[in-house]
């Protein structure tokens, strides 16, 4: 059996959101720190990418749902870890919904999405790590972001065009329900038996036996307390 290794790291400020607030700081900053156990999320990372001991873990990055880190190995791969706070709404629903999401994206769509290499899909996971997670490749290239304010307008002009693209390309295959995207386990036996696609034709696909809609994850049905109300399929 393979030994796993962990590097040891500061953990001053590491679960924290960077930024402050006018408005109840304390508040805010509270419910967007998420309390992990870095040295478990390296030994899932390492295990799924073959390698022996995790030489670099880092907070690279955070948004207002998700801090990022990148985590580097001895045999030279590089794992991109994402891990969702409580604004997300219903956290382990919407880290399934989204794997299953950027999955059907690469897949069905053919869009370059980056590889999700494993994710807190079990109680297991989830208790190991102590919170939801996703590891994914890590892709080549720049954040637009990064470049927008400094490209030509020709160049914006591809960008849009790219992603609008892919809105085409993902309303040529209606789903049959209003809900979220997941994978068919994910779901009860009630919603298995139910079609993925709306057209009939397009349930003969692979992949139809593959996804799976369950009500909406979106967090404004979830943040705080579930809200009642019909969130579909």
């Amino acid at each position: 059996m393979k030994r796993v290794s962990t590097v040891p790291f500061a953990t001053a400020g590491i679960f924290d959101h960077e930024g402050q607030w006018l408005w109840n700081d304390a508040l805010q900053r509270s419910i967007r720190r998420v309390n992990f156990q870095a040295e478990a999320l390296q030994k899932i990372a390492s295990s799924a990418v073959g390698a022996q001991r995790c030489i670099r873990f880092e907070r690279i990055a955070q948004g207002p749902y998700n801090k990022i880190f990148l985590l580097e190995f001895d045999n030279g791969r590089e794992v991109i870890a994402r891990i969702p706070c409580a604004l997300v709404g219903n956290v382990h629903l919407s880290t399934a919904s989204e794997v299953a999401t950027i999955e059907h994206v690469r897949d069905v769509i053919g869009h370059p999405t980056p590889r999700v290499l494993a994710w807190s899909s079990t109680p297991e996971a989830r208790s190991a790590v102590g919170s939801d997670f996703i590891l994914m490749e890590r892709t080549n290239g720049v954040a637009l972001e990064d470049r927008w304010l400094n490209t030509f307008d020709r160049d914006i002009g591809a960008a849009i065009k790219e992603m609008l693209f892919l809105d085409l390309d993902l309303h040529q295959w209606p789903f049959s329900q209003i809900g979220s995207l997941f994978f068919k386990e994910d779901v009860g036996p009630e919603l298995q038996s139910r079609p993925l696609y709306a057209r009939e034709k397009d349930n003969e696909k692979p992949d139809a036996k593959k996804y799976r809609i369950r009500p909406v994850v979106n967090k404004q049905y979830w943040f705080n307390e579930p809200i009642e109300g019909d969130r579909g399929p």
